[in-house]
């Protein structure tokens, strides 16, 4: 039997973010994550990215996948397949 010897801690993951449409100070957790998914075209491939909606003012504001835990973003990934 697998046994887990050391999980990532993801409950107080947290981020900082200005909306550039308000100037609203927001902290971001994983459950305020969306993922969006885009098609692709003859110039780019299809993409995937991390937003948010500011809590004031509701602008889509996009969050870089380099600050969101890997185990966040596979929570976020399976939340929105359901």
């Amino acid at each position: 039997i697998m046994k887990v010897v050391k999980k990532q801690d993801i409950e107080n993951w947290k981020y900082n973010i200005t909306c550039s449409e308000c100037d609203s100070e927001l902290e971001v957790e994983v459950n305020d994550l969306i993922l969006e998914r885009y098609d692709g075209d003859f110039r780019e491939p299809p993409y995937e990215e991390y937003n948010t909606n500011c809590a004031v003012c509701k602008e889509s504001l996009h969050i870089p996948i380099k600050y969101i835990p890997k185990l966040a973003q596979m929570e976020v990934k399976n939340r929105t397949k359901k």
